[in-house]
């Protein structure tokens, strides 16, 4: 009886307080807070507007800002031609995936102009490797054709470090880098430079033990540790041994001043 009494009241007085709560809540809130009224300030701020002519000004991020000009369809032609124009004066291994995504802009100048400027690199290292084969079929002596065999080596690369070259053809390209190596590795097996582009080559393959032994042999025969470091760190991960990852991206982190690196050594290490 005594419960059923607790519950009647309950039920029968709770929207009754409840009621008087929202009103007094309602008159005395604003009565008591009133002096933060003023100083809250709304005001309708205007949208950002992109101005392109102000880009030259930018110095940092310069790169993926013309990325991101390119890629967007929703500028002007005039913007994205000017953009892909600044292009040109930057590093070719940067912007080369990107001229060849440009080859099939809907575009016809961008096209073109895209066309113009892989076309024009591909030929500027083209004719170097023509050249440096007619000094092949001329040399007489080992040394000479050790050097004219990595130079051989070094231009194919280039090739690919450029992103110049897919497909087939990226392909048979990777296969005259190992092959030009490899004969220029057997005049000279401390040449440390062959042994990092077999390692890199490896590398593209998948082929992670052939890839760290590269590595190693380019690492014993004085092959800047710096340089070697992220290859050897991108080994380490696809080989899931992430215990030495941490530690070859920490050394990475103190003697390597590239804030790209630096970000991914802190994700790893954190």
């Amino acid at each position: 009886m005594q419960q059923f009494l607790h519950i009647f009241s309950l039920c029968l007085f709770m929207p009754v307080v409840g009621v008087l709560l929202f009103v007094s809540a309602y008159f005395l809130v604003p009565a008591l807070f009133r002096h933060f009224s003023h100083s809250v300030r709304m005001s309708q701020v205007e949208p950002a507007e992109y101005i392109s002519h102000l880009a030259s000004s930018v110095n940092h991020g310069s790169g993926s800002h013309l990325r991101s000009r390119l890629t967007n369809t929703n500028v002007s032609d005039e913007d994205r031609l000017s953009a892909l124009v600044s292009m040109q004066f930057m590093p070719p291994y940067i912007i080369g995936d990107l001229q060849h995504d440009l080859l099939s802009d809907p575009v016809e100048e961008v096209r073109l102009l895209a066309y113009g400027v892989v076309d024009s690199a591909e030929k500027s290292i083209t004719r170097k490797i023509v050249a440096a084969r007619e000094q092949l079929d001329l040399a007489d002596e080992d040394g000479l054709r050790a050097d004219i065999y990595t130079r051989l080596a070094e231009l194919y690369w280039e090739l690919i470090y450029q992103n110049l070259v897919r497909g087939e053809v990226g392909s048979f390209t990777l296969e005259c880098v190992e092959r030009y190596a490899r004969l220029a590795l057997r005049h000279n097996q401390e040449m440390a430079a062959m042994w990092y582009l077999l390692g890199r080559c490896a590398l593209l393959r998948i082929n992670i033990e052939e890839s760290e032994a590269c590595f190693a042999r380019a690492l014993e025969n004085n092959f800047p540790e710096s340089r070697l470091l992220p290859w050897q760190a991108e080994v380490a991960y696809l080989k899931r041994d992430y215990a030495k990852l941490r530690k070859l991206l920490k050394t990475m982190d103190e003697g390597i001043n590239m804030t790209s690196i630096q970000h991914v050594s802190r994700y790893w290490l954190t």
